[in-house]
């Protein structure tokens, strides 16, 4: 009997190690799964994804002469300063051409690019004010504070065509906040639309879109873009960028 019971207790250890093994393989399983959630909803890089679905980026987080994560200058002259006490990007005027920045990742057929920015006017002159995607066509929203207009704009090629414009009161040098939505067709086969908001800093965000339009071409895969256009001797102000990929 003894000698049974000995028997008994040495085959038990070993099967108590691997039923405390596995244990803890499902542990780290679990904790591995959960920090690959957590990590796909706060836009960290780290998770399976490898894309984030959302981006909200608050430029005055940032120090003035660092680098500019989750983005890149496609053109123009962008550097990080200090105004008025805390950390923008500032789009210089010099070299007259419109500045771009490109989000780092892609983003599918529906989703968002929304930004704050703001720059100096005089009576004859103003920034021009864009954000859009870019793949193999690109559609901008385009708020312009000279014509008083907000516009839908497609590039296909060297071609661009306005698709929808609508009138805007520019009266205000406070920041602006402009968002370009992405939605899928209705229906199998059915053409995508795009949707335009643009509103004032302290405003509420509009519910009803300032502008939609159905683009000709099918945009897909698409990077987001943001972008000013500056005048003689006078910057551009960026400190909010957000991108949305669903």
């Amino acid at each position: 009997m003894k000698a049974r019971h000995r028997w008994f207790v040495t085959l038990l250890g070993p099967f108590a190690v691997m039923l405390l093994f596995g244990g803890l393989l499902w542990q780290s399983g679990r904790h591995a799964a959960k920090d690959g959630d957590r990590s796909a909803e706060t836009g960290d890089p780290s998770g399976e994804s490898g894309a984030p679905r959302a981006s909200q980026f608050d430029l005055s987080t940032l120090a003035p002469g660092d680098s500019l994560p989750e983005w890149e200058a496609s053109q123009g002259n962008f550097r990080l300063v200090e105004l008025e006490g805390r950390t923008v990007l500032e789009l210089f005027y010099e070299p007259m051409e419109e500045g771009r920045l490109l989000w780092s990742r892609p983003i599918p057929e529906t989703g968002a690019v929304r930004a704050r920015m703001w720059g100096p006017r005089t009576r004859r002159n103003a920034p021009r004010f864009s954000v859009g995607v870019v793949a193999s066509s690109a559609i901008w929203l385009r708020a312009t504070p000279l014509k008083r207009v907000v516009e839908i704009v497609e590039i296909v090629g060297e071609e661009e065509a306005v698709i929808a414009s609508a009138p805007w009161s520019a009266v205000s040098e406070r920041p602006v906040w402009l968002e370009l939505r992405l939605l899928r067709g209705e229906g199998p086969g059915a053409p995508g639309r795009v949707e335009g908001r643009v509103w004032f800093d302290e405003e509420e965000r509009p519910e009803v879109p300032t502008i939609e339009a159905a683009p000709g071409e099918e945009i897909g895969f698409a990077r987001a873009v943001v972008a000013g256009a500056p005048y003689a001797l006078k910057p551009v102000y960026f400190d909010r960028l957000e991108v949305e990929a669903q």
